[in-house]
């Protein structure tokens, strides 16, 4: 009975190691943006070149809508009175 038990484990165990194992190859084939291969000689990596231009920003976007921030605070003075400095009511 208990070898019944122990089968399913050990396959489920095995597979998982499988999987694992393909995943590590997949992530040490080459990697495009470092241009590195799997041996760890660089390889070349095509680009576009083209020469220096100067001209204006073409694009521009407005937007409209709703700032909704995450927290909110209400600014209030401790003691209802006369400011010293500017001789203004505050009020609570």
């Amino acid at each position: 009975m208990r070898l019944s038990v122990v089968g399913p484990i050990l396959l489920a165990l095995l597979l998982a190691v499988a999987v694992g194992w393909l995943v590590h190859e997949r992530v040490q084939e080459t990697d495009v943006s470092s241009g590195q291969g799997r041996d760890g000689d660089v390889r070349a990596v095509p680009v576009e070149v083209a020469k220096i231009e100067r001209r204006p920003i073409a694009r521009r976007r407005d937007f409209t809508g709703t700032l909704e921030s995450r927290a909110e605070f209400t600014v209030s003075p401790k003691i209802d009175g006369r400011d010293a400095g500017g001789g203004r009511t505050l009020r609570g």
